[in-house]
């Protein structure tokens, strides 16, 4: 079986790549979105359950379901129940307001429990639902701007964390994270008219392939020369950046999207070096570096 990571990995290259320069979204790519964002939920939080809900109308709908095989591990049979279950669970759709996914969603705040004694109660009712104890949960509103179109709930972590099946205050905010970058990209899926700033497309493309993500001229150290050294027609036509030597041959650069395999490759072949490491920043971002070029590099020296 796959890993976590290698499918969420698959799954990156494979929607950045269609979705991003895609005008217009297909049914195929929500549902890669979905899977996407619930594989890095997954992988950053290392939950054993996860479900993704999105609004219909005025019900919430189950989208998307995750169960770990750690929940079956040392019982085999019991993963098609989880499967069975997790099968009637998409069927189903809950009348706006109602349970803890029903308030998150209707208030736009996230809500965080544990087993503790006061909870317990909660705890235990819900272990009758999913089939499994469970230690702690948290659900997150799935926003863009002031609207809400759904929400991630995750439950319990992995044993193998060593949390012993216990959130932690910082996997709210890293699950708060995911959702605020993961919303835009999903509004856009079911909303083709509705278009991420390019800001918020950078933020998702970053997390997303794991790169760091550059918002301040600051944030940067620009190697003048490197920049003088590469001919502006080149940097200017593949949109390709490039900020500083990594070796003798290779460098690193902005984009912004690293997917983009025909821009890196014909520019490291005009250029004849290797590109070794990428930072994300928008397309305005870029850009403005990019006519700054003319302002930074001399005319060429008049024919003799």
């Amino acid at each position: 079986m796959a890993s976590t990571s290698s499918i969420a990995s698959t799954l990156r290259r494979a929607l950045l790549v269609k979705v991003i320069s895609k005008p217009i979204p297909s049914r195929e790519d929500v549902t890669a979105v979905i899977e996407l964002t619930a594989a890095k939920v997954v992988e950053a939080l290392q939950s054993q359950s996860m479900t993704l809900y999105l609004l219909e109308g005025n019900q919430i709908a189950f989208r998307h379901i995750y169960y770990s095989p750690s929940l079956w591990s040392t019982q085999p049979a019991k993963e098609m129940e989880f499967k069975a279950n997790a099968a009637k669970l998409l069927e189903l759709k809950l009348p706006l307001g109602q349970g803890i996914v029903g308030k998150v969603i209707a208030d736009g705040k996230p809500i965080f429990f544990r087993n503790t004694q006061t909870q317990a109660p909660m705890m235990l009712s819900m272990a009758q639902t999913t089939g499994f104890e469970v230690f702690s949960m948290l659900t997150v509103p799935l926003q863009v701007g002031s609207l809400t179109i759904g929400a991630l709930q995750v439950l319990n972590k992995e044993p193998i964390s060593g949390t012993q099946g216990i959130f932690s205050e910082s996997d709210v905010g890293l699950l708060q994270e995911v959702a605020e970058y993961s919303a835009a990209l999903i509004q856009r899926m079911l909303d083709p008219k509705f278009q991420p700033s390019p800001d918020d497309t950078a933020k998702f493309i970053a997390r997303l392939t794991d790169h760091p993500l550059i918002t301040k001229v600051e944030e940067l150290t620009i190697d003048e020369n490197l920049v003088t050294a590469i001919v502006d027609a080149i940097i200017r036509r593949e949109q390709v950046f490039p900020c500083s030597r990594t070796s003798a041959n290779s460098i690193g650069v902005l984009m912004t999207n690293p997917l983009d395999y025909a821009r890196r490759e014909a520019f490291q072949q005009a250029t004849e070096l290797v590109i070794d490491e990428i930072s994300i920043a928008s397309a305005p971002f870029i850009e403005a570096l990019v006519k700054n070029i003319s302002k930074t590099t001399p005319p060429p020296l008049p024919p003799t």
